[in-house]
């Protein structure tokens, strides 16, 4: 078994612990940055020193795509997935709330300091772990980016099934099904997007965080005013 395949399976596994982990308690932001960030380096570090290879934090940050230039065809990608999306938020359920924002002129102020904190949480966390450790493993052990891609998909749909059935924001709490078809309408089609940036891009993490970050500032707006009372 090569040393692909084999990472692979090792991140793989530690996402269904983790899984089983989130079914049981979801956790917040903060905690992201130790298991979807902190935990996998750590566990990419012992596993490859284990096998004689190299081990610099910056040889591991380039495996993940970190410090990886994005191609110029990637970067563009990631503007239109995260300016379209964007734009269609403007027609669901916090459209209106979102479009009174940029009316007034409070979305100058409100999305760059939104766009900041998606990197810094979400676009951050959920990128570097799905795309960077999981999606660039796969393609590594499937030798294909497609299989990769829809593999990454459905691992990133199950993340979100604890939190569409424990969080209320989800309006699918404690109904496991409505939680599944919530998890699957949101997680699969924007895996999808998301994980054909990143290989777009040249398996760079710049261009898939961009696009996340992107998708989520409208209602990251949202949540700034609430917590600002602006």
């Amino acid at each position: 078994m090569n040393i692909a395949i084999q990472e692979a399976i090792t991140f793989v596994l530690y996402f269904l612990i983790y899984l089983a982990y989130l079914a049981w308690r979801p956790e917040g932001e903060l905690l992201h940055w130790m298991t979807l960030v902190a935990l996998p380096l750590i566990l990419l570090r012992q596993f490859r020193r284990g096998k004689n290879q190299e081990t610099t934090w910056r040889s591991l940050l380039k495996a993940v795509g970190l410090g990886v230039r994005p191609s110029f065809p990637g970067i563009a990608l990631a503007l239109v997935v995260g300016g379209v999306l964007s734009y269609l938020q403007l027609a669901g359920r916090n459209g209106q709330a979102i479009q009174g924002l940029i009316h007034s002129g409070q979305v100058l102020w409100l999305w760059p300091l939104s766009f900041i904190l998606m990197v810094a949480t979400a676009a951050g966390t959920e990128e570097f772990f799905f795309r960077g450790v999981l999606q660039k493993r796969l393609s590594l052990a499937f030798r294909s980016q497609y299989l990769a891609i829809g593999a990454t998909a459905v691992l990133f749909t199950l993340y979100h099934i604890p939190y569409a059935y424990h969080t209320p924001g989800w309006g699918t709490q404690n109904d496991l099904l409505g939680s599944i078809r919530a998890a699957a309408e949101t997680g699969l089609p924007l895996g999808v997007l998301l994980g054909s940036v990143f290989a777009f891009a040249g398996d760079s993490l710049a261009a898939s965080m961009l696009a996340h970050a992107m998708i989520n500032s409208f209602p990251g707006m949202l949540i700034i005013q609430r917590l600002l009372g602006a």
